[in-house]
């Protein structure tokens, strides 16, 4: 339970004249639109000279309503429509869904349809969340009495507001706050209270195709079962981002992460690769 819950571009025209980039958001009220995102993550272990692989799958689809503009930022709501992770090892498989009736899928239903709003400028800056304590609250009571009970402090941390604001960052956040072909951000997030950092570097492959090149870097501990296991992987992550011309929101996003490093549990050290694959498709309403 603690892994899963601890733990988200088109076509240009050429003439004569080059078309000016996409550089931000135009977004009006009313607007909808959903996110889906697909994760694929293969981990490799060293484990004792031997050699282990796990495969983790990731699915999410969240729904999206611009609610006012004012003073040049958007307040927007967000709604989960859908979460489901599934675990494929030699040792074990384990599938969680929101869709799936049974105790086990209890928390990924519980999460389906809360929702929450945020503030963001038209570079894509989220400058604030509401609504995270009215939702964590409805969560605490509705797992009282379930055989989560114990880990609801696991379960609500995804829901922590440092981590919601860097997670709508490092989604929305993309475009630069001038006239720059090449850009540079920073984001934090912290994933099972290890700190994640990414270092990025933007620019234009054509008025509305960004690519984003990445320095990944993981170091802290991170408690899985209940043992505490320190961890430092590093790698490089490549982001491609195809805009929409009509309002500045990135139609299909590619992710391709790579990273390498050491988990050391019980005196052990486990050499260990991870390479991700994800894609975000967003779809107007």
């Amino acid at each position: 339970m603690k892994t899963i819950l601890t733990w988200a571009l088109l076509a240009c025209i050429f003439t004569q004249l080059p078309a000016q980039n996409i550089s931000k958001y135009t977004l009006k009220k009313g607007d909808k639109f959903s996110i889906e995102m697909s994760l694929n993550q293969d981990i490799t272990q060293q484990v004792m000279g031997q050699s282990t692989e796990m495969e983790q799958v990731q699915q999410t689809k969240d729904f999206f309503e611009v609610l006012a503009v004012e003073n040049g930022e958007y307040r927007i709501k967000t709604t989960a429509l859908k979460r489901s992770f599934a675990i494929n090892a030699d040792m074990m498989q384990m599938e969680m869904s929101s869709e799936n009736e049974g105790e086990q899928n209890l928390p990924f239903r519980l999460m389906v349809d809360k929702s929450y709003e945020f503030t963001m400028t038209a570079q894509g800056k989220v400058t604030a969340v509401y609504g995270l304590e009215e939702l964590v609250n409805g969560l605490k009571s509705d797992l009282q009495g379930t055989i989560y009970g114990s880990e609801v402090g696991q379960i609500i941390s995804v829901y922590d507001k440092e981590t919601i604001l860097s997670s709508l960052n490092q989604q929305f956040n993309i475009y630069p706050e001038g006239n720059s072909q090449t850009w540079q951000k920073t984001n934090k997030l912290v994933v099972n209270n290890a700190p994640i950092e990414t270092a990025t570097t933007y620019s234009y492959e054509n008025a509305n195709t960004i690519l984003a090149n990445a320095k990944v870097n993981l170091d802290g501990n991170i408690e899985q079962m209940g043992m505490v296991m320190k961890t430092k992987l590093s790698g490089t992550q490549e982001n491609k981002y195809v805009i929409s011309t009509s309002n500045g929101l990135p139609e299909t996003v590619t992710i391709k992460q790579s990273v390498t490093g050491d988990v050391e549990a019980q005196g052990m050290v486990i050499p260990m690769t991870v390479v991700t694959n994800s894609t975000f498709k967003v779809t107007m309403q």
